[in-house]
Formats: C-alpha cells, structure tokens, sequence
C-alpha cells in the first residue's frame, strides 16, 4: 500500500519543482495581458503572495521581460511592448 502511495507523493514533488520555475513567469504574462491597456502598473508584493513567489524572485521576472523587450518601465507604470510575446508566455502551460 505504501509503495505507491509513495512513487506517487515523489513524482507530485518532482513535477511541482519544475512547475515552479514557470509558474511565475508565465503568472505574471497571464496577469499583464488580463490588464487589458497599454499601461500598468504592479502591486509587487500582493503579487509575490499570489504567485506563491518572493518579491525579489518576482523583480528579476519583471527585469528578464524588460530585457527580453516584452514590458517597458516607466516612472510608476510599465509599458506593454510586446503583447503577442506575452500572449505566447501566457499560454506555455495551463494551470489550474
């Protein structure tokens, strides 16, 4: 009874270890597009609760699609740059 039970928790603790390395990177496109304007601006740390994620990890989300020219910072808002980049983001996995 135990055994599979246990190749069971094992492959739920892989797979949750690789889903988190996306998770946040494609929560965050999810969330830009679902603004639905140009402009945005980012609760950072009600985010990072959200995502299940630090605030920290969630800054070099933001810079990684600044640099991949996808969002814009401005002075208290972000730009969209690249909405089918985001779009794309967006869709490589379906989360519950």
């Amino acid at each position: 009874i135990s055994r599979p039970l246990a190749r069971e928790l094992y492959q739920a603790d892989v797979d949750r270890s690789v889903n988190n390395a996306y998770f946040v990177k494609e929560q965050l496109a999810k969330h830009i597009i679902h603004t639905k304007k140009d402009s945005f601006s980012l609760d950072l740390g009600a985010l990072a609760d959200s995502f299940g994620t630090s605030y920290r990890h969630l800054l070099r989300v933001i810079n990684q699609f600044i640099k991949d020219g996808l969002i814009e910072r401005g002075k208290n808002t972000y730009y969209i740059l690249d909405s089918d980049g985001l779009n794309i983001l967006a869709a490589e996995r379906e989360f519950p």
